[in-house]
């Protein structure tokens, strides 16, 4: 993941790496909806909303229909697009790795 410290994998973390970062540094707060507080500072669910919203209209008007058996394969797909939004070498980052097996 772009901007990762090293010492948890950087660009190349694995799930493991990633899991630990999160862990260690990542802090989770809410927002109550219930009570009409949608933003707090940086805190908010736009980033969360907008995944969902890409992957469901990415799923309707793409794929039209999805396999609960194939779902977490649709979910990796989104998942990795979400996060590699901002790259501009987003499309050779992906075929360097195809070989990587």
């Amino acid at each position: 993941m772009p901007g990762w410290p090293p010492e948890y994998g950087g660009r190349n973390a694995t799930p493991v790496q990633q899991l630990v970062y999160f862990e260690e540094f990542a802090r989770h707060e809410t927002v109550d909806h219930g009570k009409y507080e949608y933003v707090r500072g940086d805190v908010h669910t736009n980033n969360i909303e907008n995944f969902w919203s890409l992957l469901k209209r990415g799923i309707v008007g793409t794929y039209h229909r999805v396999s609960k058996d194939y779902l977490p394969l649709y979910l990796n797909e989104f998942s990795y697009r979400h996060n590699n939004r901002e790259n501009p070498n987003v499309f050779a980052d992906l075929i360097t790795t195809c070989g990587n097996n």
